[in-house]
């Protein structure tokens, strides 16, 4: 498996949002020998540089997939919607998402999703989280 970033052979640009995600996942010397050269990388040298996260092989490719969703799919939604959000405000660096990270961290740690993961481990069990 190759990854290429073809855009100067084939005359467009991505977004600004999905360059910068490149930019910061690769480091701006590798985006512009990607970009520029139009030359591609082998998976490991991708999963290396920080392009990719995972690789499977071919045979095991269904199996990672679902895996991976049984994983996300295991934990607090509401957690997994307050990270999601802290983590890309704090990929955009703008100081002033500070105070809205700090009020959902405040938010998830009173929440019952909290109270259910929390009594869960206690009573070594599987929490059943609901999203509040």
């Amino acid at each position: 498996v190759l990854f290429r970033i073809p855009v100067a052979r084939l005359g467009f640009m991505y977004t600004p949002d999905q360059t910068t995600r490149i930019v910061r996942a690769i480091g701006p010397s590798r985006a512009k020998w990607m970009i520029f050269s139009g030359n591609a990388v082998t998976a490991a040298q991708a999963l290396q540089w920080g392009l990719i996260d995972q690789l499977a092989a071919d045979d095991q490719f269904s199996d990672a997939c679902h895996a991976l969703i049984a994983d996300i799919c295991a934990g607090a939604p509401l957690t997994h919607q307050a990270m999601k959000d802290s983590i890309d405000r704090i990929a955009r660096d703008d100081p002033r998402d500070a105070d809205h990270i700090s009020a959902t961290y405040r938010r998830i740690y009173g929440s019952d999703d909290l109270k259910e993961g929390m009594a869960a481990v206690a009573e070594k069990r599987t929490p059943d989280f609901k999203g509040e």
